[in-house]
């Protein structure tokens, strides 16, 4: 899910793929255009950070997304939330705990903004797992999402 989620993002900051001369786009690409925001807004993101553990993952990964747009790291998860200003945890809810007790990962959430879509994850949860100025939400895509045709409750 978190692949698609991502893929959603780009697709909707980037143009169609030929018309920005690169040659990798993302996972799915819809028939719509790019907010035209993307344009305008220096608040849009410019980089993201995939982080797998697995070494096949990554290799996937590193083919499926534009390395100018997307860096994949792998088992290197505190590296990646200390890189990043906002994190997207799309891993399955029996690996969240062990994600974030990795040793450094509390200081890595220090005040950053940790989006979840883990299934069956509270709030109360991840706050035991979490230092206190990290600001949490939890997002259910839906399978759609998918097929870019889902949405997010926030």
């Amino acid at each position: 899910m978190g692949i698609a989620v991502l893929s959603g993002i780009l697709d909707s900051i980037t143009p169609p793929e030929g018309m920005n001369g690169t040659s990798k786009g993302s996972f799915v690409r819809p028939t719509t255009t790019p907010l035209p925001i993307a344009k305008i807004s220096h608040r849009m993101p410019k980089k993201f950070i995939i982080c797998v553990n697995r070494e096949d993952s990554a290799r996937k990964l590193q083919n499926l997304f534009n390395s100018d747009l997307v860096e994949v790291l792998c088992r290197e998860n505190v590296r990646g939330a200390k890189a990043a200003r906002l994190i997207l945890l799309g891993n399955k809810p029996n690996m969240l705990e062990e994600i974030l007790a990795e040793q450094g990962m509390k200081e890595a959430l220090e005040g950053k903004v940790l989006i979840t879509i883990a299934k069956g994850i509270s709030i109360p949860q991840m706050r035991a797992w979490c230092p206190d100025t990290t600001h949490i939400v939890r997002a259910m895509p839906n399978v759609a999402c998918e097929v870019p045709l889902g949405g997010h409750y926030i």
